[in-house]
């Protein structure tokens, strides 16, 4: 198991921080089959729900997912999933926490989940959610190469610390604690230049600023 998780430290420091981060007995995941469900241990390394339950053995985590092919997949695996829409949830004050990871920038009304959020979690819960930096320089980079995107067509906006910080505020959550992480997974994407890329960042991120990394990762705690 440890070297596992040297692995994900190592080049996805996004799940590694999220695993630190939840608290409690209970926890949601909000996205769980993620961009799909993992077929090869490499996969799995990146995968934030399996990587949840493994080194969360000992609590009761549910996933959902309007992914109804993903969940089926999951649920022939052993795992506690359900299909439901993120800007649906049907929970009231069941969980610790609940974990977001790469998901809020593809949702069209996020203002309703986060306030979901609220409605479904115990009292003094938090949220920990991820979303991409798009002040990073991967991806001022990518848009520079792609000229219309940067990164993903699914995603419907893009969150600064300011305007998640502002969303929060308006749901009720105020922004407890934010970091800067680096996610890359340069063994499972087959792009040359994204590979070459992940080489010299590497080496060249300790001499940058934090902000500068690729993922946000934000604590949410009702106001």
């Amino acid at each position: 198991m440890h070297s596992r998780h040297s692995t994900v430290k190592n080049w996805d420091e996004r799940v590694a921080t999220i695993l630190t981060l939840v608290k409690g007995p209970t926890l949601l995941h909000v996205g769980c089959v993620g961009g799909g469900v993992p077929d090869v241990p490499d996969k799995e390394r990146h995968h934030l729900h399996f990587q949840l339950c493994e080194a969360l053995p000992e609590a009761e985590i549910v996933g959902i997912d309007v992914n109804g092919d993903g969940i089926r997949e999951m649920k022939s695996k052993g795992l506690n999933v359900l299909q439901m829409d993120a800007e649906e949830m049907a929970f009231e004050g069941s969980f610790d926490t609940i974990v977001a990871g790469e998901l809020i920038e593809h949702l069209c009304n996020p203002g309703r989940f986060l306030e979901g959020c609220r409605w479904t979690l115990k009292p003094g819960g938090r949220v920990v959610l991820t979303t991409p930096n798009p002040f990073s320089l991967m991806y001022f980079l990518m848009y520079a190469k792609n000229f219309k995107s940067a990164f993903n067509p699914g995603h419907s906006l893009w969150f600064c610390p300011q305007t998640l910080s502002q969303r929060a505020r308006r749901a009720g959550f105020s922004v407890t604690e934010l970091r800067f992480v680096d996610s890359l997974c340069p063994e499972l994407v087959p792009s040359g230049w994204y590979k070459s890329f992940a080489l010299c960042w590497k080496f060249l991120r300790p001499l940058l600023p934090k902000r500068f990394r690729n993922t946000i990762v934000a604590v949410l705690e009702p106001a």
